[in-house]
């Protein structure tokens, strides 16, 4: 399976990854891949960039060689309201928003019934949502069905994400591929669109998508949901979000 942007990806400035925006714009493009989405942590993750990182999206560069990029941001579930640890006039700003629940932030996982209720607050609340990332934590479990099947009320996509497909001893979120398989056949049954992507924290890990492709293939998952495998449908989607996003500054 081929893909034409890979929107979740995390640069030197989360804190705990290691590759320049130029590097892995540069690896993007080597790759083929059209689209390139920085969406460095939220500020309330240990070691992530200051909100003001993000109001500076405009400075960040259109293009890098042949790839476009998408600056946005992987924010934190901060509380059981669902509130999100940057506020929504930065939210507008950007090129995409991704949201979900990490570790070493303020929001401690309470259960599935109350996780659930939480996501389901944030997605009502913050209209600048746009992808539901890694939902198949089980460190966060959630009500999958609960969830899944209100996203297209609000327009919000769920992520595959290939780093949910790594053996136990190499991801961070033990337990997520059977998890994520769940995720996908809800997905097909609600007609929800997926992005798939890899979660890279290193230039060399940019467009590393193969787990997650061959998941989706084994679960027989309809290629037309999946957003980031047809460049029409993601120049699209990219096109129809954060119409107030703030134009990147070129200089000649």
């Amino acid at each position: 399976m081929k893909f034409a942007g890979d929107l979740h990806t995390h640069s030197i400035a989360s804190g705990h990854a290691f590759g320049t925006v130029e590097e892995m714009g540069r690896s993007a493009s080597k790759k083929g891949l059209k689209y390139l989405g920085i969406t460095d942590h939220g500020p309330s993750l240990k070691g992530a960039p200051s909100e003001l990182y993000f109001r500076c999206s405009n400075l960040c560069p259109p293009m890098i060689d042949d790839t476009i990029i998408v600056f946005g941001c992987e924010s934190n579930i901060i509380n059981e309201d669902g509130d999100l640890d940057i506020c929504e006039q930065t939210m507008q700003g950007l090129d995409i928003l991704l949201a979900g629940f990490h570790p070493f932030t303020s929001y401690v996982s309470s259960g599935e019934k109350q996780n659930t209720l939480t996501l389901i607050n944030s997605i009502k609340k913050n209209k600048y949502i746009d992808v539901v990332a890694h939902i198949g934590n089980p460190a966060f479990k959630v009500n999958y069905e609960e969830i899944i099947k209100c996203l297209n009320d609000y327009n919000v996509l769920i992520e595959i994400n290939n780093r949910s497909f790594l053996p136990d001893n190499l991801t961070p979120r033990k337990g997520s591929d059977s998890n994520c398989r769940d995720v996908m056949n809800l997905c097909v049954k609600y007609n929800v669109p997926v992005i798939v992507s890899s979660d890279a924290h290193n230039q060399f890990q940019i467009g590393c998508l193969a787990l997650a492709g061959e998941a989706l293939k084994k679960e027989n998952f309809p290629e037309n949901l999946i957003i980031t495998a047809d460049e029409n449908k993601l120049r699209n989607f990219l096109g129809s979000i954060h119409p107030e996003k703030r134009p990147k500054e070129i200089l000649n």
